[in-house]
């Protein structure tokens, strides 16, 4: 499982949403996508939002988080099972229309990693600060641990 960022869309007036209107944002899982692929979404405040959350999961302070999709009804929830399984379900209207097991977490935590490195190069090439600094220092040492 990966988490893809992809064609954000620039919006000089719009500082406090990380002047991103949009961008592809979507997860992908071998040769399927969820919610589709080229997902277009609120690219900065799903990650926004996100990113605490597979943090929090990630450190093991969580046993569950949520990705919410901003546009559509969609939801991927992840949970921990018991044995320590990462169990993945993905959500329409609040109704689960797939699921999947073993999801690879540092795999998934690589992709987070990605996706927050190339929304801070889109505006470094814009003239803008960084945004997701601090999420790329904890990913960065989650993965280190």
């Amino acid at each position: 499982m990966e988490m893809i960022l992809n064609s954000i869309d620039f919006a000089e007036k719009r500082p406090q949403n990380g002047y991103s209107s949009g961008g592809e944002l979507y997860i992908a899982v071998g040769d399927e996508f969820f919610p589709a692929e080229y997902w277009y979404d609120c690219a900065y405040m799903d990650l926004k939002t996100w990113l605490p959350r597979l943090i929090s999961f990630g450190s093991n302070h969580t046993d569950s988080c949520e990705f919410v999709f901003m546009d559509g009804p969609y939801t991927l929830r992840l949970r921990r099972q018991v044995d320590g399984v990462i169990r993945a379900d993905y959500l329409q209207d609040h109704s689960c229309i797939h699921s999947e097991q073993n999801v690879d977490l540092r795999r998934l935590l690589k992709s987070a990693l990605s996706c927050c490195r190339k929304y801070d190069r889109f505006l470094y090439e814009k003239g803008k600060d960084n945004l997701f600094q601090e999420e790329i220092q904890i990913i960065i040492t989650l993965l280190d641990t």
